[in-house]
């Protein structure tokens, strides 16, 4: 693992803190998984955004014109 190095305000920090006691747990494990959710969310939207693309696109036929109706359909 790689340390990392922060400023933050110390209000934040202070609610930050309570907050893990709360949950039983430590401010490094809420922000590790703090950054494993927002890069996996991240990836999720790409392909679902891609799958949604491909499937809008599906009436285009390579190696032939489109129609207006194609072109223009939203």
């Amino acid at each position: 693992m790689t340390n990392v190095t922060l400023s933050v305000n110390e209000n934040d920090l202070r609610k930050a803190r309570s907050l893990a006691r709360l949950n039983n747990t430590s401010l490094n494990e809420m922000f590790r998984e703090w950054l494993k959710g927002i890069t996996q969310t991240k990836d999720v939207n790409i392909e679902a955004k891609l799958k949604s693309l491909w499937e809008d696109t599906d009436y285009v036929v390579v190696g032939r014109k489109l129609t207006r109706e194609e072109m223009h359909k939203r």
